[in-house]
């Protein structure tokens, strides 16, 4: 019976408070204030936008531009177009958030190509469930929290006057010196709580000074709490907010990483751009890295007899001028032995003149002819003698390829590209490693061993004929006899018997050492020196070699004079120490 009395009573007043002189007045008054209630309950979540209603689609009575209150909070929002985009200011945020993040990804060295997977999850993207389409979207968070069961109340529209004014209210509240001036508020009120909680414990708990220094405190929390509700954006929970002091550290770390990370860069970078640089000043460049090098057999054309020579590598595209410099880098040794730098292409048995090959290309005097032994299509290359260059002692030489120095430099340039450490790379302790390593050790050049056996094998050759010829610089004789010194400048202590893998030598005769005559009158027989300094003697013919002294042939005068470390052949087989050796 009271409750019903009480409610009787509650229409009464209602109703009194309605009629009379300004009974009406009243009332519009409360509607402009309040609004009126529409007849559904509505769900808002903290620090979010969107409010969800029972209705598929937009709820009846309302629409876009009305501004509402809903239970529980002062405040008045206004209906925003819901699209699932993101407005202006969240386009800016999202924007400076993925420019930090790839500036982070640089600083890590990520990079695009290998780690797109890990990039992805890391760059922050505007994500949207196209089921929320259907909500309400306001112009500013809702700061309080999360509830399901909510009035919504709907103001009524105004006049132009004091919609315009209104809007001009609503507009200056959203902007940014209305913010920062709240955030500065609030930040200045948690330091007055933090202050006056701990000025209250250094009084007794039941002193007076202890009660006021605690209504102050608890006054600043009402104060936070109010203020915060002015903010469009809804602050982050207690456990996930930082310090200035905490956020200033971040950035100065991040500062200094980007900074280290743009002087490293710039450094790779101005490298990249010196060694595109000297690559343009560089004819040879291009060609020397072109993934459509072939492996060419090279032949002599002696006039009489055409003899296999050795190998190449290079792209058949190459122009013929050009391409003179690598057969200089993969032949010095031959050529030398030969007419050096003074040769000339053979095109369908006819010599190529000098002038004429400024329009060809190496594809023009490397025809594709058919092995007979292996079946297969190779490309075959013939040099000869040019008549008007200069022969004998006159003879332009090639000058020696160290094959070991140029893998240095590559491998000192990609290790410092990659940041390996410099002293890892100095050619001098590679050096150290020793003689008989391998040219190629890593598994791009082991590929590229295995498509060009033949090159890399008389590569090797060419790299032990070249130490061969330094350590005679380095350790010979200078008393030596003039011709023996001559002979072994020119590299004439390769022996052509000696059988490479993948590499067929040719047998001109003209092996290193004092070559003799035999009963026929022919050269057959070459003198050497083994590591201890004896005399051997070896036979380019056959393949034999010896200690004693052939028939008709004398031991050298200054034979004993010569150390082993001078007169040592490495490619002719010494005999065994208990005799001649076959």
């Amino acid at each position: 019976l009271t409750e019903a009395e009480d409610a009787l009573n509650s229409v009464f007043r209602r109703r009194k408070g309605r009629y009379g002189p300004h009974g009406m007045r009243k009332r519009i008054k409360e509607v402009s204030e309040k609004g009126w209630p529409v007849p559904y309950k509505v769900s808002a979540e903290r620090a979010r936008r969107l409010v969800d209603h029972p209705h598929p689609d937009m709820p009846p009575g309302l629409k876009m531009g009305d501004h509402v209150k809903i239970e529980g909070s002062p405040s008045v929002y206004r209906l925003v177009t819901n699209t699932g985009r993101p407005s202006y200011m969240e386009s800016v945020k999202l924007g400076l958030a993925q420019k930090k993040e790839r500036l982070m990804i640089w600083i890590e060295g990520l990079d695009p190509k290998e780690d797109t997977d890990k990039i992805k999850e890391r760059m922050p993207v505007w994500e949207f469930d196209e089921s929320e389409l259907r909500k309400l979207r306001l112009n500013r968070d809702w700061t309080y929290p999360t509830h399901a069961e909510l009035e919504l109340r709907r103001l009524p529209q105004l006049p132009l006057n004091q919609h315009a004014i209104r809007r001009f209210k609503e507009g200056l509240k959203g902007t940014g010196p209305a913010q920062l001036g709240v955030l500065f508020a609030l930040a200045i009120a948690n330091k007055f709580t933090e202050r006056f909680r701990k000025t209250a414990n250094l009084f007794d708990d039941d002193s007076k000074a202890y009660a006021n220094f605690l209504a102050k405190s608890a006054s600043c929390e009402a104060f936070v709490e109010r203020t915060e509700h002015l903010l469009f954006k809804a602050t982050l929970p207690a456990a996930e907010r930082i310090t200035f002091v905490e956020w200033a550290k971040k950035m100065l770390e991040q500062s200094k990483a980007a900074a280290k990370k743009a002087y490293e860069t710039s450094k790779d970078n101005y490298a990249e751009y010196q060694e595109k640089k000297r690559r343009k000043k560089d004819p040879y460049s291009k060609w020397e890295s072109s993934p459509d090098q072939v492996e060419i057999k090279v032949s002599w054309h002696d006039e009489t007899d055409t003899k296999h020579m050795g190998w190449l590598k290079v792209d058949p595209d190459c122009p013929c001028t050009l391409g003179r410099e690598f057969i200089h880098r993969h032949l010095w040794f031959e050529l030398n032995q030969r007419n050096g730098t003074g040769f000339l292409f053979e095109v369908k048995g006819e010599p190529l003149e000098i002038v004429k090959e400024h329009d060809k290309k190496i594809s023009s005097v490397t025809p594709q002819k058919l092995n007979a032994e292996t079946r297969e299509a190779e490309y075959v290359m013939v040099l000869r003698n040019d008549p008007d260059a200069p022969t004998g002692a006159e003879k332009v030489k090639c000058k020696p390829y160290d094959w070991d120095a140029e893998k240095a430099k590559r491998d000192a340039a990609k290790a410092k590209k990659n940041g390996k450490d410099d002293d890892e790379l100095d050619p001098k302790k590679q050096a150290k490693k020793g003689d008989d390593e391998e040219l190629w050790s890593d598994d791009e050049e082991g590929a590229d061993e295995k498509k060009y056996p033949n090159v890399h094998a008389q590569m090797k050759v060419h790299m032990k004929e070249l130490r061969a010829l330094r350590g005679e610089f380095a350790h010979g004789d200078p008393d030596a006899d003039d011709t023996k010194t001559a002979k072994k400048e020119d590299g004439e202590g390769h022996q052509e018997g000696e059988e490479v893998e993948g590499v067929e030598e040719s047998k001109d005769g003209e092996g290193a050492g004092s070559a003799v005559d035999n009963e026929g009158g022919t050269l057959e027989w070459e003198a050497a020196y083994d590591e201890e300094g004896n005399i051997y003697y070896y036979n380019t013919v056959t393949g034999e070699s010896q200690y004693e002294a052939p028939e008709g042939h004398s031991t050298p005068a200054n034979g004993a004079e010569h150390s082993g470390a001078a007169d040592y052949q490495e490619a002719p087989a010494e005999p065994e120490p208990d005799g001649p050796a076959s």
